[in-house]
């Protein structure tokens, strides 16, 4: 699969938490990008989790 680039902005101290937490774990930033996007929607509620899965099927048949 093609990684498509895109940024965010973020105050520095996020970006430098973000950067030490990819170096102490070994990974790269999109690795732990998609950790933390796995993990947070593995706690969604019933109602987020519908209104989430609508979304990406949204953004999917839209592709």
């Amino acid at each position: 699969m093609m990684k498509k680039p895109f940024s965010i902005r973020v105050e520095s101290t996020v970006s430098d938490r973000f950067k030490a937490l990819s170096t102490v774990l070994g990974i790269d930033g999109s690795e732990l990008l998609k950790e933390i996007v796995n993990d947070r929607s593995e706690q969604l509620n019933d109602k987020q989790k519908a209104a989430y899965e609508a979304l990406l099927n949204c953004w999917k048949n839209a592709e």
